[in-house]
């Protein structure tokens, strides 16, 4: 990682960082942060995620590509679910 990201980072201050997008330097320190603090069923779907792509690389292997974006597209629905529901935690504690 370019830049780590400080052990006070917040949920929020981490999505805000990958809102900005990949060229900030934090993006994949804010990245780690989010996945080390998700829910062990979107760890899960990260690790689908990451086959998919490896498969996408190394070629098909009798894959169904249709089931592969209906997979993908799930995944980012629990994940954007997910770190919606840790930031609302995160605000309600204030």
């Amino acid at each position: 990682m370019s830049e780590s990201l400080s052990k006070y980072a917040t949920v929020e201050s981490s999505i805000r960082i990958l809102r900005k997008g990949k060229q900030d330097p934090r993006w994949q320190a804010a990245a780690q942060f989010l996945i080390d603090r998700a829910a062990p069923d979107v760890k899960l779907l990260l690790e689908a995620a990451r086959e998919f792509e490896r498969q996408k690389l190394t070629g098909p292997q009798k894959t169904h590509w249709k089931v592969i974006a209906t997979y993908a597209a799930i995944l980012v629905v629990a994940v954007v679910i997910t770190i919606a529901l840790v930031a609302n935690l995160e605000l309600n504690k204030c």
